[in-house]
């Protein structure tokens, strides 16, 4: 257990962030227990919670402990579901955040489960809405028999829980063996709430755990890096949109990129050059599902953008515009939606860079050099292993959108190289290269 990352003007670093995706969109959830990013339906849609771009007005929705605690954050085991141990004087808390694979209309876009494990604690609930990238400010949500209600254009979004919710800002006493499940759906305006429950929340993230342990075990990889391949391989799996099989260069925008020389971009767009080494990569790790239909997007959709950034359906992305009503991260404004109008909006990121280095000295013969900057380079992983496109060389800390897509792939890449030097061009098991 550690000391929780403290804010900055209400600003977590980058990598105390984890990842939470449903094949439709994603949600970075903070080390603190808080949601600050989640656009909705889809990736690429307006967020209901910012507050990664604007800690005053973006809104956020948070679960933590009254009073100093402690903190671990892991994921479950080769899993997609979040897990963060909350501790203090009087107790433990088990949060468990994970966004259902498959889901119908009727289930819920995010699924929250909160247990006392030991002792007792009260938690701080604050779920405040902003939809449509907080144009308006945060929501004023409405409270119907318990269940929070916040528009968001043509669609209600609903946050119902166990307990009733009545207000935006509300406590909750656990004791050891007790648990809060909340879920939030999106509905159509004025829909009734669905039903919910603690067994159905606990089903939904037994089923949501084994469908991706089911998927990472597809992976092929028998080198000596498992764990760091991976986490790769399903972070990977996050950024996948599964109606289309295209792949999103990033889940984020605007969080400043030294690869444009400090300025900010919208990257929740596929990258036409990760779309074209991607198929490589999964065939390599045996995930052929994907390859193939990435590759099919690939043949439907052969023509770039801007910067050679285009839409999940493969269109142009239109023209690029700033959201004036927010801050940016850490005051780092514009944010940006939509491509990059300027020169190669599609730089290649350090960490990407980095590792493809590594994987050029193993594929000619410099095993050992190899194997030292990939050791290296994996100290730049967040905590819970992800990466961003690149890191100030000086603080260690990690820049840019997160995560990125090209960095995970390009690890995956390395990691396959140093085993197949080391194994005198045997590989990774099964198919591809």
């Amino acid at each position: 257990m550690i000391t929780p990352t403290a804010r900055e003007g209400g600003y977590l670093p980058i990598a105390a962030y984890g990842l939470i995706g449903d094949g439709r969109s994603a949600a970075l959830v903070g080390s603190d227990g808080s949601i600050d990013w989640l656009c909705l339906p889809r990736f690429d849609d307006a967020s209901l919670f910012g507050r990664l771009l604007d800690a005053r007005n973006g809104g956020h929705w948070q679960l933590a402990p009254r009073g100093p605690y402690r903190v671990l954050q892991r994921y479950g085991d080769r899993s997609n579901v979040l897990e963060t141990v909350f501790e203090t004087r009087t107790g433990r808390v088990l949060l468990s955040d994970l966004m259902p694979l498959g889901a119908g209309p009727a289930e819920p876009r995010v699924v929250r489960i909160l247990e006392c494990l030991s002792g007792e604690m009260t938690v701080r609930h604050e779920c405040l809405p902003a939809p449509g990238y907080a144009g308006h400010g945060p929501a004023v949500p409405g409270f119907d028999g318990g269940v929070l209600r916040a528009g968001s254009g043509d669609d209600d979004v609903l946050v119902t829980a166990t307990e009733p919710i009545v207000r935006s800002r509300e406590e909750l006493h656990l004791l050891a063996g007790e648990s809060v499940a909340f879920g939030l759906h999106v509905c159509d305006l004025g829909a009734a709430a669905p039903a919910w429950s603690t067994d159905r929340a606990h089903r939904l993230r037994s089923a949501t755990g084994a469908a991706w342990w089911a998927w990472a075990a597809r992976c092929a990889y028998a080198g000596p890096h498992p764990e760091a391949v991976a986490r790769s391989a399903l972070v990977l799996g996050l950024l996948i949109h599964a109606p289309t099989g295209a792949m999103l260069a990033a889940p984020t925008t605007s969080l400043p990129d030294p690869c444009d020389g400090g300025d900010t971009r919208d990257l929740r767009l596929v990258s036409m050059r990760d779309a074209s080494t991607a198929p490589a990569a999964f065939l390599q790790l045996g995930l052929l599902e994907e390859a193939h239909a990435l590759s099919g997007w690939l043949e439907r959709h052969p023509g770039g953008g801007a910067g050679g950034l285009v839409l999940l359906d493969g269109g142009p992305a239109g023209a690029e515009r700033a959201l004036a009503q927010l801050d940016g991260y850490r005051g780092t404004a514009p944010v940006r939606v939509g491509p990059a109008g300027h020169g190669e909006g599609d730089a290649d990121p350090g960490l990407a860079v980095a590792f493809r280095r590594v994987g050029a000295l193993a594929r000619h013969g410099e095993l050992d050099q190899a194997q030292r900057l990939f050791a290296r380079l994996l100290t730049h992983r967040s905590p819970l292993g992800l990466l961003s496109g690149d890191v100030d060389a000086r603080t260690g800390e990690l820049l840019g959108n997160f995560p990125r897509a090209a960095a995970h792939l390009a690890l995956v890449g390395a990691a396959v190289d140093i085993e197949r030097a080391r194994a005198g061009g045997a590989g990774a098991r099964g198919n591809g290269g």
